[in-house]
């Protein structure tokens, strides 16, 4: 099971905290979600603490955003290791629910 929830929005990024398992038909609401904050033209920023697992697919999903509009921010151990295994960057800085600056 996937649980996104907006925790903040600001004229130029949206912050999403992701939870559960990030596997098979949740990628597509993870892949709608972004796509929304992306048509708005905000950075997206997601809070991985609460994030489980993620497979394949959903680690394609957050690589076809790789870019400034993207910001990854405390994953868990496991989850950490999968993303740098990818080549996907992230803040293991303390929380909050401000973007912060710099690029994923």
């Amino acid at each position: 099971m996937l649980r996104i929830t907006p925790v903040a929005r600001t004229p130029g990024a949206e912050v999403l905290e992701v939870e559960g398992w990030l596997t098979g038909e949740a990628t597509m609401v993870l892949a709608e979600a972004g796509v929304r904050a992306r048509q708005r033209g905000s950075r997206l920023v997601l809070e991985l603490a609460g994030l489980r697992w993620i497979d394949d697919g959903g680690l394609a999903l957050l690589e076809s955003w790789a870019g400034p509009r993207l910001q990854l921010r405390h994953p868990s151990l496991l989850i950490a290791q999968v993303l740098t295994r990818r080549g996907l960057s992230f803040d293991e800085g303390a929380g909050g629910t401000e973007p912060e600056s710099g690029t994923a």
